[in-house]
């Protein structure tokens, strides 16, 4: 009854880690989705910016050349216009990049919180294996142990294989002389 329980445990925590495993990959496709848009945002702003020192540079040269006429003083009002509206969508992409950031930062973290979950359910289930296998083999022994004893035959000796045993024991003696009293100490030899 208990390996029972014990098989039923270990297939609930392999269920619960399909599930997390699951999870864990849909993390990490929306991490390299969202690092994606990041470099394309990046990207985009670079060239906007480049585009705006473009323009501040003409708008300089017109300022120098101003006293041409009146076509450069509407070419300088709409090159004003366009650096503003550059610099205001520079601003914007800005705080979208710094919003995905966090949004990256936050996945990255949830999934190196799933993938401990995973560690912590492997190991669960590592120690349930271990312990249905010992089960079953107790369970073996038990077994064959009944079928001797239904059989009117003298049961098999239990194995001893694990049981320490003593050979020799000891008091220790300190090397060097002290003053202090020492405890008792007992060296055990165990075969194997």
């Amino acid at each position: 009854a208990e390996s029972k329980e014990y098989r039923i445990r270990l297939a609930e925590q392999s269920e619960r880690l399909q599930a997390v495993e699951l999870q864990s990959e849909e993390k990490g496709q929306q991490v390299e989705e969202l690092q994606r848009l990041l470099e394309s945002m990046r990207i985009e702003s670079s060239l906007l910016k480049d585009k705006m020192e473009a323009g501040e540079a003409e708008l300089l040269q017109l300022k120098k050349d101003r006293e041409e006429g009146a076509d450069e003083q509407q070419r300088c009002k709409e090159l004003k216009n366009q650096v503003a509206v550059l610099k205001e969508r520079i601003h914007h992409l800005d705080d979208m990049i710094k919003c995905q950031q966090r949004k990256l930062r936050q996945m990255i973290e949830q999934l190196q919180h799933s993938r401990t979950i995973l560690q912590d359910r492997d190991r669960v289930i590592m120690d349930l294996e271990e312990r249905v296998a010992f089960l079953v083999a107790e369970n073996k022994e038990l077994h064959d142990h009944m079928e001797h004893f239904l059989a009117g035959r003298d049961p098999p000796a239990l194995s001893t294989e694990n049981k320490p045993e003593i050979v020799y024991s000891k008091p220790l003696i300190p090397t060097s002389p002290t003053n202090k009293v020492l405890p008792f100490i007992k060296v055990i030899e165990i075969k194997s």
